[in-house]
């Protein structure tokens, strides 16, 4: 090998061979999306939140936490998986007010929401995700900081 090859090589650039991306599947992606589906299904049966305890909303409401608690105690072994576990962390801690509302300008400001944002849009570019839309629409969504 001439060093021209061994330069534009991986183990030039110290990247090790790893199972590929089809045959290595991150549980929190599954875990993820059962998430994502029970709490859109959830906000789809009371968009104004009214009824919160009919016997449909409360089994949405019991499915999302109980992947919120799998995905608590589940490490990521991709960055896909890690993008989950982000927007899980946008979704249940992120961001409280209303987007326009007088809270939402001093949410902007916060170090905290301000780093999780630039956290999970790098995690975006590395996975060549689509920049998340908050299953709340109203909510600050991390393309807002």
């Amino acid at each position: 090998m001439d060093r021209r090859t061994f330069l534009a090589s991986s183990a030039a650039l110290g990247v090790t061979a790893s199972p590929s991306a089809a045959s290595t599947i991150d549980p929190l992606v599954d875990m993820f999306d059962r998430w994502a589906r029970a709490k859109r299904r959830w906000y789809s049966l009371a968009p104004e939140h009214d009824g919160l305890d009919t016997p449909e909303m409360l089994e949405a409401w019991a499915e999302k936490d109980a992947m919120y608690d799998q995905m608590l105690i589940t490490r990521a072994n991709s960055l896909e998986g890690l993008r989950c576990q982000l927007v899980l962390l946008w979704e249940e801690d992120g961001p409280l007010f209303m987007a326009g509302s007088d809270g939402s300008s001093t949410e902007r400001k916060d170090p905290a929401f301000i780093l999780m944002a630039r956290i999970l849009a790098g995690v975006e570019c590395l996975t060549a995700s689509p920049s998340w839309q908050n299953i709340n629409p109203r909510m600050l969504s991390p393309s807002q900081f």
